[in-house]
């Protein structure tokens, strides 16, 4: 069993409520347990003081378009993966995607599916929107955070 798999088999855990997960393969079995326990917080060195910045007394003023288009995109709220995985933006290669830019998406709409470990989880949304950009391609490998979804 490879250190890919296992971190599969982890970030699954930690996005269910399993208390125990097992898994037997080639002859080697993996048992992940949650106690509940929490962890005591680890001594941290002592950071110097920040020091107080300059802010400037006035700034020009600016209509309301402008600060419209003054608004990074990484501004936008961002849907992130919430697994490790290989992403599909459809559930077969002959079927159409789940959703594209500019589709209005409400929360629990499925959205795309994340194959880790040769399961298929299907992902759905947790907010409702309007998909600006998917920020990820099909058949990729994604992390626990990496962005998928901006939203408008």
């Amino acid at each position: 069993m490879d250190l890919s798999r296992i971190k599969a088999l982890i970030d699954v855990m930690s996005a269910s409520a399993l208390s125990e997960l097992s898994m037997t393969h080639e002859g080697w079995t993996l048992t992940l347990k949650r106690d509940g326990a929490v962890a005591e917080p680890q001594p941290t060195a002592s950071l110097p003081t920040p020091q107080p910045v300059a802010t400037p007394t006035a700034l020009p003023p600016v209509s309301a378009t402008q600060a419209a288009k003054q608004v990074p995109a990484a501004a936008a709220p961002l849907f992130n993966a919430p697994l490790f995985g290989v992403l599909h933006w459809q559930a077969s290669p002959d079927e159409p995607t789940f959703i594209k830019v500019g589709d209005q998406v409400k929360a629990g709409q499925t959205i795309c599916v994340i194959e880790a470990m040769k399961v298929f989880n299907t992902i759905s949304a947790d907010r409702d929107g309007v998909v600006e950009a998917l920020l990820a391609e099909s058949g990729t490998e994604v992390d626990v955070g990496h962005p998928l979804i901006r939203f408008k």
